[in-house]
């Protein structure tokens, strides 16, 4: 992970995610404390897609509020088999008391988010349901 300013985050920028068929591949990776009155986080995936590979391919930004106890899912980004770039942003702007959900572990729906509470830490985690050898993966997080 690259730190490209006080609030912008390079998570992942690499080529080729190998994965076997049916067992997924995970890379989770730790952001640490982020700044303090963080209201929104952004998330933006620039998937440069190869035509060899195939399968679909997941990225999730999770939060938690245990010192990485457990993590749960704030968004999903969700690739198939086109190259593609999109973004996401969650919210920490709630009215207290109306935003309850159960915290999922990679199990948020494709291409969603979660409006609620943000924890202190963040990571990013890519599932890739088969072989992305050729393929490239950016992620970036804004923090504001």
């Amino acid at each position: 992970m690259s730190h490209h300013s006080a609030n912008h985050f390079r998570f992942i920028e690499r080529t080729g995610f190998l994965a076997v068929p049916g067992v997924y591949y995970t890379e989770p990776i730790h952001l640490g404390r982020i700044p303090n009155a963080t209201h929104w986080v952004g998330m933006q995936a620039n998937f440069t897609y190869a035509g060899a590979d195939g399968g679909e391919l997941d990225v999730y930004l999770q939060t938690t509020l245990d010192d990485d106890l457990t993590w749960c899912d704030i968004a999903n980004l969700h690739f198939l088999q086109v190259s593609a770039r999109t973004l996401t942003a969650a919210s920490s702007t709630i009215t207290l008391g109306a935003a309850t959900w159960t915290a999922e572990d990679l199990a948020i729906a494709d291409n969603t988010c979660r409006v609620g509470l943000i924890g202190d830490n963040l990571r990013v985690v890519v599932v890739a349901g088969n072989d992305y050898a050729t393929s490239r993966l950016v992620v970036d997080v804004v923090v504001r």
